[in-house]
């Protein structure tokens, strides 16, 4: 728990010394009644997420953490990623940490023993149709 946040402290100051040099902060959170993550219910009830980054070279790098959790405690998933957008196309790399309780070892979030990680990577790449529009 410490260490989580000293994590959270870090980001935050690195998102308020980015923004003193002219970067965008942005910040939206959702209340949703479930949560799905490529097309897979994830959460089956309530869930309250957060979303918290800064942009650099007019917001087309996005450094960030995203949250979320359940009103039961038995959904929580804590994210750090980066994306990189250009001429309509994105290239992002997430962590992903997904806590459960039916796991011991997923109660660590600086856990990253190949073997009993709650964590994974995830690489997209997405084009944006709208700017030929």
């Amino acid at each position: 728990m410490k260490r989580l946040k000293i994590l959270i402290a870090t980001a935050v100051a690195l998102l308020i010394c980015g923004a003193s040099y002219g970067q965008k902060i942005h910040f939206s959170g959702a209340l949703q009644n479930m949560h799905l993550w490529r097309g897979l219910q994830v959460a089956d009830g309530g869930v309250l997420s957060a979303d918290l980054n800064v942009g650099f070279l007019d917001d087309g790098l996005k450094v960030g953490l995203w949250g979320g959790t359940d009103f039961t405690g038995d959904y929580k998933e804590f994210d750090y990623y980066a994306s990189y957008t250009v001429s309509g196309f994105t290239v992002a790399v997430w962590d992903i940490y997904n806590y459960s309780p039916d796991l011991p070892y997923s109660k660590d979030i600086f856990n990253y023993n190949k073997y009993s990680t709650s964590h994974f990577l995830d690489l997209s790449v997405a084009y944006n149709f709208d700017t030929l529009l």
